[in-house]
């Protein structure tokens, strides 16, 4: 029965693995594993074995018909590629750092020996001295152990401590999300999109709100800017800031500068879509609201407006 199971399991590169006092159901080239029990509570290690027999494990290869592969939500072709770039960068990375890691074990098993040979010639040194009395020549071995066993536990830590961040070796690679966000940070567009995905455009006090249909994320460079882990830009001038969450643009400051920077932003990044949600007092006091006349006239919003209150 075990036999059959294991074989069918391997199609899809998993098997059954004794772990503590039950089962798990593991991958069998990556660390990946479930509990059986956390899939089903029938899969306890006695409802299995009541059902199998005592545990085999896998005793032959099986070329599996399908396997694991780990993948963003996202489906589209730009997120695919940038999570290729992702797992690339990954596993140059841990290559890099696991070569670097073994030079630093070879070079403490060197060392090791090292220490070791040199305290057994001390060692063989006092036995061999006729000046040191036989009776004291056991307290200068005790203290040479002490001082040999220092030497070897500060051999040890050293590099145990440098694993943390291997000498020569590239950064800890971070999760996809936050390689994603230091990406949006450098002007990644792409990124910045998939950040925003899932995120919720929050709602929040403003002095005025642009809107409009965008269909792409990009990014201004005349200003500098801050991306948040959720895919919003805020853009900060000396007099202020105004935040970009892709389908709105957020102004916070009532500085006409800083207005004008805002729509300048929002007209290249919603065209004749552009809308005014809210603040067009503000946008008439900088000036600017001529120049999109034709747009908010068609907008809903300014349309209702247009009707008054209904008596």
């Amino acid at each position: 029965m075990w036999y059959e199971g294991q074989d069918y399991l391997g199609e899809f590169d998993v098997e059954i693995r004794e772990r503590g006092a039950g089962f798990v159901f593991a991958h069998r080239h990556q660390k990946l594993f479930v509990k059986a029990s956390a899939v089903d509570r029938s899969l306890s290690r006695r409802g299995i074995e009541a059902a199998f027999g005592v545990f085999e494990p896998v005793k032959s290869e099986i070329l599996a018909k399908t396997s694991y592969r780990s993948a963003p939500l996202s489906a589209s072709k730009e997120g695919e590629a940038l999570y290729l770039a992702y797992t690339a960068e990954r596993e140059a990375q841990q290559a890099q750092r696991a070569g670097a890691w073994l030079t630093i074990k070879g070079t403490r098993t060197e060392q090791l020996a090292e220490i070791r040979q040199r305290y057994a010639q001390r060692r063989l040194e006092v036995k061999l001295d006729r000046v040191i009395r036989k009776g004291r020549k056991h307290l200068v071995y005790k203290a040479l152990a002490v001082q040999m066993k220092a030497e070897v536990q500060a051999c040890i830590t050293v590099p145990m401590r440098a694993s943390a961040a291997v000498p020569g070796s590239a950064p800890k690679v971070s999760g996809w999300r936050d390689w994603l966000h230091a990406r949006a940070q450098s002007g990644d567009e792409t990124a910045l999109g998939l950040l925003r995905r899932r995120a919720k455009v929050p709602q929040e006090a403003s002095i005025g709100i642009l809107t409009g249909e965008h269909k792409s994320d990009s990014l201004y460079s005349g200003l500098p800017r801050t991306v948040s882990r959720d895919g919003a830009v805020e853009y900060r001038t000396s007099n202020g800031s105004f935040i970009d969450y892709g389908p709105r643009i957020v102004v916070k400051s009532s500085d006409l500068d800083l207005v004008k920077v805002a729509l300048t932003v929002a007209q290249a990044k919603f065209g004749a879509s552009l809308q005014i949600e809210s603040g067009l007092d503000l946008f008439a006091a900088a000036g600017l609201v001529k120049e999109y006349e034709k747009s908010l006239a068609a907008s809903p919003l300014q349309k209702e407006r247009g009707r008054g209150p209904e008596r």
